[in-house]
């Protein structure tokens, strides 16, 4: 990267903006600064059309809640055995496939 460059943040999946802004922490380091972020899905609940005064842009905007697993609601799935914890394991995958309708 060049010195005093511009540049623009490319992201899948914005969610917290975590990554976003150690990125753009690495980018002013280097001397250069950036003047907008884009990811195909935005669904951070808080951060919509910028972020430090940076534009963001994104094709699908879709809020959705972040989950821990110290949340009661997610706490009474892992109970109730709603949670698959190594889903790539066969059984688990045959499980998983045999329950979601794909269209």
């Amino acid at each position: 990267m060049l010195k005093s460059s511009n540049v623009v943040l490319a992201e899948d999946v914005c969610n917290n903006f975590s990554t976003t802004s150690t990125s753009i922490d690495l980018v002013m380091h280097c001397g250069s600064r950036v003047i907008g972020i884009v990811c195909f899905l935005n669904r951070s609940t808080t951060i919509d059309k910028e972020m430090l005064g940076i534009p963001v842009i994104a094709l699908v905007r879709e809020p959705m809640p972040e989950w821990e697993q110290e949340n009661s609601e997610v706490v009474d799935d892992i109970k109730a055995g709603n949670v698959v914890w190594k889903p790539k394991e066969t059984e688990n995958w045959a499980k998983l496939m045999a329950e979601t309708k794909i269209a």
